[in-house]
């Protein structure tokens, strides 16, 4: 079965671009094989090549001044790049684990890397790279980063947002001009994949836009147990 981490590249991600809001799918098979597909909304051909990345293989990010993090691929992926660059905008690693990158222009915050800790930086064009060549599951993923966090005595914040079934059918079957096409059977399918452990803060998406960033902005200001 495969697993996938979808990399929403925002800082806002309640917002919406009709024009080039890519948009994740997944759809389970009758016999419970698991496959994804997504939307590419750009204006302009990407020039996108698949890409064989050998286990082994020696990376280091680009920093703001000199080289970033560095690592050396534990797995093995194929990948989907851009533009001649080594972005991963979609990819499979030898053990099944997933990786989209979904671009979200004007509402994408980066951090800025203080003098001192360029060593430490993963630019969010290798962070896919990093993704597939590290870990097997969607749980290291999500353990890995409280744990560069942590490790570092940094600041992290994860958020989960999640409302009721009800709602979310309300939602697609009522929405008109949306960039996603998914509907009340993608609710249904999605409803069935097991997310596993998951110590992200919760936070109830039930509500308004602005109620559910309120909701979210309070929990910016709590650190994470």
């Amino acid at each position: 079965m495969t697993r996938r981490a979808a990399a929403c590249l925002s800082a806002g991600l309640l917002l919406t671009v009709p024009a080039l809001a890519c948009t994740d799918v997944r759809l389970i098979a009758a016999d419970g094989s698991t496959f994804t597909v997504r939307t590419m909304e750009f204006a302009e051909d990407l020039k996108s090549e698949a890409v064989i990345m050998p286990r082994g293989h020696e990376f280091t990010s680009p920093g703001p001044k000199a080289g970033g993090l560095t690592w050396t691929a534990k797995y093995g992926y194929v990948f989907m790049n851009a533009y001649g660059q080594p972005a991963v905008t979609d990819g499979l690693n030898e053990k099944g684990l997933g990786f989209g990158a979904l671009y979200l222009p004007g509402e994408t915050a980066y951090e800025t890397v203080k003098a001192g800790d360029e060593s430490r930086a993963l630019s969010n064009i290798q962070f896919g790279a990093w993704v597939l060549g590290n870990f097997s599951t969607v749980e290291e993923v999500r353990n890995a980063l409280s744990g560069v966090a942590r490790t570092h005595n940094v600041s992290f914040h994860a958020l989960f947002l999640a409302t009721d079934m009800a709602t979310r059918l309300g939602r697609v079957g009522t929405r008109r001009g949306d960039a996603s096409d998914a509907d009340e059977a993608v609710a249904f399918e999605q409803e069935r994949y097991a997310l596993g452990p998951n110590d992200w803060t919760t936070v109830d998406a039930s509500g308004t836009p602005a109620h559910t960033l309120d909701e979210a902005r309070k929990h910016l200001h709590k650190p994470m147990a």
